[in-house]
């Protein structure tokens, strides 16, 4: 295609989705803004659960479908007509949609919404979905966690010491020891059988 058309053809059909998707995307939030409020009866966002935030999202996808069909119906017209630009019968966005229109009608347009709205209903909820448990998770993240007693390690070497004795410093030395000759055993096995067949290749 490429090859054929230039750089250009790989982006055939994209003026419909830079030009509507300011406003699917405002659609898209405010439908989800709107049946978030109305299900939890709150303006809070903290009130909305992820069950809400599912259902909400799933009604956006279902409004954001009446723009998504006709763009990606346009949009696949464009890029399945054999004709090139500046070619004769070549049909440029515009054109595209007088021609739908003239033909089909206005529900010309909306052919396939079945299946649109079948695949963007569910991936929109998981979307805002994805979005809640990140937030969520963000959120937990930025909490002020218990603070150590100790300003610094020697502090808390000290503080040790004193409670405990210098025989606190030797805590869990057998058992780093025993995993150290484990771990590095394995370490040097694996590198000398790499290096025996890397040099056998």
């Amino acid at each position: 295609m490429a090859r054929a058309e230039g750089v250009r053809g790989l982006f055939r059909g994209m003026s419909y989705p830079i030009y509507t998707t300011a406003v699917q995307n405002a659609v898209t939030f405010q439908a989800q803004g709107v049946a978030s409020r109305l299900l939890t009866g709150s303006s809070d966002k903290s009130a909305v659960s992820w069950q809400v935030s599912c259902m909400a999202g799933m009604f956006a996808g279902a409004v954001q479908t009446c723009i998504s069909c006709p763009v990606e119906l346009l949009k696949i017209r464009l890029q399945l007509q054999q004709a090139l630009p500046g070619m004769a019968g070549y049909v440029g966005p515009w054109g595209m949609l007088r021609r739908v229109v003239a033909q089909e009608g206005v529900l010309g347009l909306f052919r396939g919404f079945a299946v649109t709205l079948a695949r963007d209903t569910p991936s929109y909820g998981l979307y805002f979905l994805t979005y809640h448990w990140m937030v969520a998770g963000l959120s937990y993240a930025s909490q002020p966690r218990h603070l150590s007693p100790y300003h610094s390690a020697w502090q808390c070497a000290a503080s040790s010491m004193r409670e405990e004795g210098r025989g606190v410093l030797a805590k869990g030395l057998g058992a780093t020891m025993g995993r150290g000759f484990i771990v590095n055993a394995a370490i040097f096995a694996s590198f000398e059988t790499l290096s025996k067949a890397m040099a056998a290749a």
